[in-house]
Order: structure tokens, then C-alpha cells, then sequence
């Protein structure tokens, strides 16, 4: 996985508190989209995620784990050259 300086980082924080600061909800795509953000970040952070997100909805953790068994699978048929996905 490629790394990823912390400015860059800070610069993408401070860019979303900036978009999101007067909203109450923003629509970032559902289930599937952040499915597919939690199979990108590595399993430790995904886990906490998960456990803390557990507490307050557990349905939308059984929604998500369902859809990142999906993503996964085409991740990995990608990766593999089975099958190919435009972005």
C-alpha cells in the first residue's frame, strides 16, 4: 500500500470538516460506497470501525460486512485480471 504524507492527510481533513461543517448528513454514496472505503484501509482500523459502529446500528454493520465480502471478491478478480472495472 502506498503511504501517504500526513500533510496531505490534514489538508483532506480540514478540506471535508470545511464542506461538511453546516450539514447534519452528508449522502457520501450508502452501504456500498463506504464498503468499499473500509476493504481500502487496513484490517485493524476496518475492525474498530466496525466494533464501534456495532454498538449504535448493528444492522448497518451486517449491511456493510455483506457488501465488503462483495467488494472484496471483485477487488481481488481484478487484481487477478478475471475481470476488469472502470473507476
Amino acid at each position: 500500500m502506498r503511504q501517504i504524507e500526513f500533510a496531505v492527510i490534514k489538508i483532506i481533513e480540514e478540506e471535508l470538516k470545511a464542506k461538511i461543517a453546516d450539514q447534519k448528513y452528508v449522502n457520501v454514496g450508502g452501504v456500498d460506497n463506504v464498503a468499499t472505503i473500509l476493504t481500502l484501509i487496513d484490517k485493524g482500523t476496518c475492525q474498530n470501525i466496525l466494533e464501534n459502529l456495532q454498538q449504535n446500528d448493528p444492522d448497518l454493520v451486517k449491511d456493510l460486512q455483506q457488501a465488503m465480502i462483495t467488494a472484496h471478491t471483485l477487488r481481488k478478480l481484478e487484481n487477478e485480471g478475471k475481470i476488469t472495472i472502470n473507476h
